[in-house]
């Protein structure tokens, strides 16, 4: 059995591999795995599964890891990344991992450690900057320090030069299959002692293994050993006594990242929609309720009311559909207040997901959505390749804003196409609101092709500001004039 394996390169193709035996009935496309490349180790996935591959490269490679049981890719991402691979000219490769967090990417690194040996004949200036550098250091460094602290240059090729001469040890670390997660080590009580004359026969002159186990009695059963250790100053020694006699486990479990964590949730204030508002959300609630895919411009002006409309429909796609919602914003900086409005409508089924996160908190968030544990996420546009299960509506605020396109690094795509085309896949609706709509959108709604629905007036029949328009050729004018005559300059009529 051989695997196409799509690496995080800028490369246009994928690279064949062989299935060792092991692996195989556990290989499916999308799946992550850990493969050699060149001197390297990458972590690469699947595309295609391939019995008898037509052409055959002279020496072929083994996958190395298969370390997830099920694909990090699923069905739909995988087609709508092939999509974007094929719509944008974009590596297939940079593609995955741009839909992944960065924990599930890893390769291997190089680590530079100087040997005793001093150098024979001339050294260059950066071979001499590099040992420098080394002699610094007692234990090896990475080749990824060196980069940051000596600036960019070739210091692999350096590096493999000072090897050849004896005066550098190059050690090869294997790529980190394991995504960073935090751990913690429980003790839970097993055993109950019902009488007093029982605990003075067991714990005798072991007074702290009683302490120790009166408080676990006390607080449900089970604690943190680090709390036991940092706050109430209990021996690692106190514990084992515990866990030897029989009267408690020790187990390590994994902590749950939470980013909204210790976030209060307010509650939502009753709001009622105007006559338009109703409108709009009866026809998105007739067309989610036709169960096929369809695309909205939502275009109303500033203070019309379109968070109102977008609660609602999450209210009839999350609570009463049981589908899962995306809700994409323009910046960052937006999110803190978005997430309010939407947490106080629908609680902790609401995660966040940008690129501000760490890698453990983006994971964390990625599992909760790909477990459906959260149905929610609102993010900027990385948010488009969250693994909403049961995908039933993409919403994008603000779809004008330019901040939706990724220029660097590849694949360069628009995150308002990206929707589009999964939202279709997915059967699901797409809403795009902005009250300046983009020319591409507006000539797709004025022509038909996607639904309009407007917003008008702003709520409570709120006046708009107030628009004057200046004149700025009578004002060069004067300007010209008064420059002429040497009397300065004056403040325009805006002013």
């Amino acid at each position: 059995m051989y695997a196409r394996i799509a690496v995080p390169r800028p490369l246009y193709q994928t690279f064949l591999y062989r299935v060792p035996e092991e692996l195989q009935g556990h290989l499916k496309p999308g799946s992550r795995v850990i493969v050699p490349f060149g001197r390297r180790q990458l972590t690469g996935w699947v595309d295609e599964i391939v019995d008898a591959p037509a052409q055959k490269p002279a020496r072929i490679k083994d996958v190395l890891d298969a370390p997830d049981p099920e694909p990090v890719l699923t069905a739909d991402l995988l087609k709508l990344c092939r999509w974007i691979a094929q719509y944008y000219v974009a590596p297939l490769g940079m593609t995955f991992r741009a839909a992944l967090p960065g924990a599930l990417t890893s390769e291997s690194g190089e680590r530079l450690r100087r040997t005793a040996d001093s150098p024979e004949g001339e050294l260059s200036a950066t071979e001499a900057r590099l040992l420098d550098f080394l002699d610094r250091h007692e234990r090896p460094v990475k080749l990824v320090s060196v980069r940051k602290t000596l600036g960019s240059g070739s210091w692999s090729r350096v590096a493999r030069n000072l090897q050849a001469r004896g005066l550098v040890e190059i050690e090869h670390e294997a790529a980190d299959a394991a995504p960073p997660t935090r751990r913690r080590q429980i003790l839970r009580l097993t055993r109950e002692l019902g009488s007093l004359k029982e605990r003075d026969e067991i714990f005798g002159r072991a007074a702290r293994q009683r302490e120790l186990y009166e408080y676990l009695e006390s607080v449900d059963g089970q604690a943190e050993v680090s709390h036991l250790e940092d706050q109430l100053g209990i021996s690692r020694s106190v514990v084992r006594g515990l866990v030897e006699r029989g009267l408690a486990r020790a187990s390590e479990e994994e902590v749950v990242v939470d980013p909204l964590a210790g976030q209060p949730i307010v509650q939502a204030p009753d709001l009622t929609p105007n006559p338009d508002q109703v409108a709009a959300i009866e026809q998105l609630q007739s067309a989610v309720a036709r169960d096929r895919s369809a695309v909205f411009l939502l275009k109303g002006v500033t203070g019309s009311g379109k968070t109102l409309v977008y609660i609602e429909i999450l209210r009839r796609v999350v609570e009463q559909e049981g589908r899962g919602a995306i809700l994409l914003v323009p910046e960052i900086s937006l999110t803190p207040q978005t997430l309010r409005h939407f947490r106080s409508a629908f609680g902790e089924q609401v995660a966040v997901f940008h690129s501000a996160l760490s890698h453990a908190e983006r994971y964390a968030t990625w599992r909760a959505l790909r477990e459906g544990k959260k149905r929610i996420v609102i993010g900027a546009r990385s948010a488009v390749f969250a693994p909403v299960q049961n995908l039933g509506v993409i919403i994008l605020d603000e779809e004008h804003e330019g901040t939706y396109k990724q220029n660097d690094p590849a694949p360069r795509y628009h995150a308002r196409e990206v929707a589009v085309v999964r939202a279709a896949a997915a059967g699901a609706l797409c809403l795009l609101g902005s009250a300046t709509p983009s020319l591409e959108t507006w000539e797709n709604a004025r022509s038909g092709k996607w639904g309009l629905i407007e917003l008008p007036d702003r709520v409570g029949s709120r006046p708009m500001p107030e628009v004057e328009i200046i004149d700025l050729r009578e004002e060069r004018k004067a300007r010209a004039a008064e420059r002429a005559g040497g009397n300065g300059r004056t403040p325009s009529p805006a002013s």
